[in-house]
């Protein structure tokens, strides 16, 4: 019971924080607020969905499709090399998303600059 209250709250929190980030892109104009709702939102989701279809598999001992499981079966990764990997890759994007980000927002946009002149 408790887990899918869990899972409900974060479904919460993630529409909540798509509706404020767009809402606030729609009155800036500012696509930080773009790159941010990727990193934090869009990015996350799709890493999920990426380790329930190709992980998952490995993890419950079945072969994995594709190239993991090509790389898998030819004992050239392991497992764990596997989901180091990924998570160092998924961390990698993550934070260049951010970083993207924190470029547009800390940018002056010209609505701003129009108002200052």
């Amino acid at each position: 019971m408790t887990i899918y209250f869990l899972v409900a709250v974060v479904l919460v929190l993630y529409v909540a924080l798509t509706v404020l980030l767009i809402r606030k892109y729609l009155r800036t104009h500012n696509t930080g607020f773009l790159w941010l709702g990727a990193a934090i939102v869009l990015w996350p989701s799709l890493m999920d969905l990426f380790r329930y279809v190709f992980i998952s598999p490995v993890i419950h001992g079945h072969s994995a499709p594709g190239l993991l499981g090509a790389l898998l079966s030819s004992s050239h990764v392991s497992p764990g090399v596997l989901l180091v990997s990924v998570s160092n890759i998924e961390n990698s994007i993550r934070l260049l998303l951010l970083i993207i980000a924190v470029v547009f927002l800390s940018r002056p946009s010209i609505r701003s600059a129009a108002m200052i002149a």
